[in-house]
């Protein structure tokens, strides 16, 4: 059992090798059990490389990685404590599933395939429709929904895997109109609270993230800056210090516009 405060993530000096090419250089950080993280970076900065090491799929090529203070292969395999949602949804809209058909698709990890939903497992579904408020959509085709809709529905998936300590998604809010992207991150603020959750968010909504995370990661090959948003904003020196990690992340040379 995890209190508050305990490392779920623990990163040490990672390095991710790939055809001679160095996708992730010397990755150290630490994430407590409550924080809602964001990570960001500009494309083909490695940030879903570093989600696929952190969820075990993919192996370091040097340097250590804890999950709840075990190796993620083994966290994975004890426990469904990670909820994960995908960057692209691998979801035929034209099949004939209706949303509750999907949240249940959720728990065939935990039960096991070709055996049938218990009335637990419905009611653990209904619930996660309720948290992700579209307990009204159960019954509506999937390929009806909206793009908003669908990624909450898709949240409400990864909750049905058991009882997750843990959200993880990579970019969920692509093709989503700002005023859906506010409402989607509330939600997930919610979740954190309520469910009492570790959230990691992969986004390129800098300035919406930074109103809702309270620690950012930043990202390209290496890590330019790691730090806790309310301590650093405490710090005089934090406006300089970001500048320098977005100018050096995003290949920006002082005096360009």
């Amino acid at each position: 059992m995890h209190s508050q405060n305990a490392p779920v993530i623990e990163l040490d000096k990672v390095n991710v090798l790939m055809d001679e090419y160095l996708i992730l250089e010397d990755i150290s950080f630490t994430v407590e059990s409550g924080r809602f993280v964001g990570i960001i970076g500009p494309n083909g900065a490695g940030k879903t490389t570093l989600l696929k090491v952190i969820l075990g799929l993919v192996t370091p090529t040097s340097g250590e990685v804890r999950l709840f203070d075990a190796k993620p292969e083994a966290t994975l395999k004890k426990g469904h404590y990670i909820g994960y949602v995908p960057q692209r949804i691998d979801l035929d809209r034209d099949l004939p599933f209706s949303v509750m058909d999907v949240i249940l698709m959720g728990r065939v990890g935990a039960i096991g395939p070709l055996k049938w939903f218990s009335r637990k497992d419905r009611a653990d579904a209904e619930k996660n429709l309720r948290l992700v408020e579209l307990q009204q959509c159960a019954n509506r085709p999937i390929g009806e929904l909206s793009g908003g809709e669908l990624q909450r529905v898709m949240i409400a998936r990864a909750l049905s895997c058991g009882s997750p300590k843990m959200l993880i998604l990579d970019e969920p809010t692509v093709g989503v109109d700002i005023t859906h992207q506010y409402a989607f991150y509330e939600l997930l603020a919610r979740l954190r609270t309520d469910l009492g959750l570790t959230v990691l968010v992969v986004t390129h909504e800098v300035g919406i993230i930074s109103k809702y995370a309270d620690q950012m990661i930043c990202l390209n090959r290496t890590m330019h800056l790691h730090c806790n948003l309310a301590e650093a904003m405490r710090d005089h020196g934090f406006d300089e210090a970001a500048r320098c990690a977005f100018e050096q992340m995003f290949g920006i040379e002082r005096g360009q516009n």
